[in-house]
């Protein structure tokens, strides 16, 4: 519990949108003894009722952690895949590829692989029985209007609105929040579609996840349990529609022929998801009396899985930001307050989002610059020194710029 909390009209935050951002953030702040208010488009999430989108997420250690401390990892562990190992590999070269283990605890995987309905069944069961944390669904916000004190929100034409100190916009891609706001997005789209589908592996996949880069963009095979797999197959658009549209048997057929045997024997369960991949960041992750978090703020490629768990470091950065305005008594809407977290997020967004693009474009370059960027993978492989500053990197565990949740530590201040 913070000091001297600042109720402001009965909620002090208002959140748009109850994603796995949205909502870690009010639990994050609810426990810290904020009032929040949730407003979500959706109904209540329920894991027997709601449609599978096929997603699964990579789970950075540090993500882990901070669930952890809300309680809701013992939910989620019976779904969850430890990731013991990543591989990779440059196709239409001599074999190329690198590997590394968690040398800094032997019984500590590098994550964990979960499909997303499992982490939103435990979030929301989560949000539900947090005290101080109220949800408004099949909502979503129609008017925003700042004052010097406040900020006044409405939703589905005026039906009902609400006050607060700051509003926290987590409503995806296209934020309404961020459009209100006249924050720009910049950055470009990539013409290419993430195509996902869940098999079944004939061979045991040993908590492995793997990944390919071919001509037209990454293959990755995500480890599931029960000795699943969760599939990331990146493609032209039109490629991506036509595979969506086969049948299971010719879609099957296909992928044979596109990975050979990388894949190995296997199966298909469940239905196929095309999503368009984009490289956004926005100008600015704060404006007055509005924050952004998760793709709201930022978009990556997802060649490395980290596309969420950067959300969820934006939770962790912005709940302690925050939580220590309000403990040294400043107006936690306020640009001062909010500053820190613009400086502590958005450059570390930029860099990682220019990696990817800048990955992804030189394995669809050139033979002479794949073949480069594929050496260079293998030097990275063969660095004990480079592997463990990646898994370092990965876990969002980096040193001074970690958030306390991502410690595993509720957040506290002297």
């Amino acid at each position: 519990m913070r000091d001297n909390p600042h109720i402001f009209n009965g909620h002090e935050i208002i959140i748009s949108g109850a994603g796995p951002v949205g909502l870690s953030l009010a639990i994050a702040l609810c426990a810290h003894g904020f009032e929040c208010l949730v407003v979500s488009k959706e109904s209540v999430f329920d894991q027997k009722q709601g449609d599978f989108d096929g997603r699964a997420y990579t789970i950075a250690a540090g993500c882990w952690a901070m669930w952890d401390t809300f309680g809701i990892c013992e939910k989620i562990q019976p779904f969850a895949q430890p990731i013991q190992k990543v591989e990779a590999e440059a196709a239409s070269f001599a074999p190329l590829s690198f590997g590394f283990d968690d040398g800094q605890s032997e019984d500590r995987p590098l994550g964990y692989l979960i499909e997303a309905h499992s982490i939103l069944s435990a979030l929301w069961e989560k949000a539900q029985n947090t005290k101080g944390l109220s949800l408004v669904t099949n909502s979503q916000l129609s008017g925003i209007k700042t004052h010097a004190d406040r900020v006044d929100v409405s939703w589905n034409g005026s039906e009902g609105g609400a006050s607060a100190r700051l509003l926290v916009g987590c409503d995806g891609r296209e934020s309404y929040v961020r459009k209100a706001a006249g924050i720009t997005f910049p950055g470009h789209d990539y013409k290419a579609k993430g195509l996902v589908a869940t098999v079944s592996l004939k061979q045991p996949h040993n908590g492995v996840a793997r990944q390919i880069f071919l001509k037209n963009g990454p293959f990755a095979v995500l480890p599931l349990p029960n000795n699943k797999a969760s599939l990331v197959w990146t493609e032209r658009e039109v490629v991506a529609e036509a595979l969506t549209d086969l049948s299971d048997r010719d879609f099957e057929l296909e992928l044979k022929e596109k990975i050979g045997d990388f894949l190995g024997e296997f199966s298909l369960l469940g239905g196929r998801f095309a999503y368009p991949l984009k490289m956004r960041v926005a100008d600015s992750f704060v404006s007055d009396r509005i924050a952004l978090a998760g793709d709201a703020a930022h978009a990556i490629h997802p060649l490395a899985g980290q596309g969420l768990n950067l959300g969820l470091k934006d939770v962790a950065s912005l709940a302690e930001t925050i939580a220590k305005a309000a403990h040294v008594g400043l107006d936690i809407g306020s640009p001062l307050a909010l500053e820190p977290y613009e400086e502590w997020r958005r450059t570390e967004t930029i860099n990682m989002a220019t990696s990817m693009d800048l990955l992804e474009r030189m394995f669809k370059a050139p033979p002479i610059f794949r073949g480069f960027a594929g050496l260079g993978m293998s030097l990275v492989g063969k660095s004990e020194t480079a592997r463990s500053a990646l898994i370092k990197q990965a876990s969002g565990c980096d040193g001074e710029n970690t958030p306390q949740l991502f410690q595993g530590r509720l957040m506290q201040f002297s």
